[in-house]
C-alpha cells in the first residue's frame, strides 16, 4: 500500500459512462467466473492501469470476442502485452486482449507466416477489415502468460476507437461481483511550500480515520497554513478474490463543492 496524492487521482480515466451504448453490449471475454487480479485505473510502477486483468487457473483457457466486429491489429512480442489482439466494433469502441498463449488456428497461421516472411519474431499487423470478422462469443485465442506478465491471465481493455481513450470495462455488465466497499486506512496532509504548515508543524501529518454510518471521519480539526496536499492510504476489494484492488476514481469536495 502507498499514499496517493488525491489531486493526482482525478485523472482522465474517470470517463463518464458512454450512455448511448447498452451495458450488455460487451460480454465477458472468458466463460469462467470473472475474478480480477487487477482493476481499471489502479496505480502501477509508472502508469495507471488502463484495463482489467482477469484471473485464469492455467494457460489455454479459451478467449472470446466481446462483441461483433473485426480484428484490426495482431501483435506478437516478447514484451508488453505479448500475443495480443485488437477488435474494432461497430459502436465505435475497440477491445484489446493481451498476454495470450496463442491465437485461434487461422489467425495463428496467418501471423506465423508473416513472421517467416519478415524474418523476425516481433511483428504487428493491421489486417483488412474483411480478413477476420468476428461475432460476439467467437473464439479468438487462448489465455496465456506472454509478454510482460507474471502469471496466466487475460488483460482486457475497452477503448474509444478514434483516439484509443480507455473506458472502464466495469461500466459494462461483465458479471464482476463487487459488493465490498473500499477501506481507508490513513489520510495524510502534506505541506507543499516552505512556509506551509499542518497543525503548526512543517512536516506531513498522518491521521487515522474512523468509520461511522457508511462514512470515514478524521477526528478533530486539521488546521492548515499555506499550500498543502491531501494523500490517502486505501484499498478496494472484490468478492471471491483475496487480492486487493486499486482505487479507480476519487473526488475531492469542499463544502459540497467538487
Amino acid at each position: 500500500m502507498r499514499f496517493n496524492i488525491l489531486l493526482i487521482l482525478i485523472f482522465s480515466f474517470t470517463l463518464a459512462f458512454p450512455q448511448k451504448y447498452d451495458k450488455n453490449y460487451f460480454r465477458p471475454p472468458v466463460n469462467i467466473p470473472m475474478r480480477l487480479a487487477g482493476n481499471f485505473g489502479e496505480i502501477r510502477t509508472n502508469h495507471f492501469h488502463s484495463g482489467i486483468d482477469i484471473k485464469v487457473p492455467f494457460e489455454g483457457i479459451p478467449v472470446y470476442a466481446a462483441a461483433d466486429g473485426f480484428i484490426s491489429r495482431i501483435r506478437k512480442s516478447a514484451d508488453g502485452y505479448g500475443n495480443s489482439l485488437y477488435i474494432d466494433h461497430l459502436c465505435g469502441m475497440r477491445t484489446l486482449y493481451g498476454h495470450m498463449q496463442k491465437f485461434r488456428k487461422d489467425i495463428e497461421t496467418y501471423i506465423t507466416n508473416l513472421q517467416y516472411e519478415q524474418g523476425q519474431f516481433e511483428i504487428t499487423d493491421y489486417p483488412d477489415s474483411s480478413k477476420f470478422k468476428v461475432k460476439k462469443g467467437d473464439l479468438i485465442g487462448y489465455a496465456g502468460n506472454s509478454g510482460r506478465s507474471y502469471g496466466p491471465h487475460v488483460h482486457f481493455e475497452i477503448r474509444k476507437s478514434e483516439k484509443d481513450i480507455p473506458v472502464n470495462p466495469e461500466f459494462f455488465n461483465l458479471k464482476i461481483t463487487d459488493k465490498i466497499k473500499p477501506r481507508v486506512f490513513a489520510v495524510e496532509a502534506v505541506p507543499l511550500k516552505k512556509n506551509a504548515s499542518i497543525n503548526n508543524k512543517y512536516e506531513k501529518q498522518i491521521f487515522k480515520p474512523y468509520y461511522k454510518n457508511g462514512k470515514y471521519y478524521i477526528p478533530g480539526i486539521i488546521r492548515t497554513k499555506g499550500d498543502f496536499g491531501i494523500a490517502f492510504n486505501a484499498d478496494d476489494y472484490l468478492n471471491f478474490v483475496k487480492n486487493t484492488q486499486g482505487i479507480c476514481k476519487v473526488k475531492m469536495l469542499i463544502d459540497d463543492t467538487l
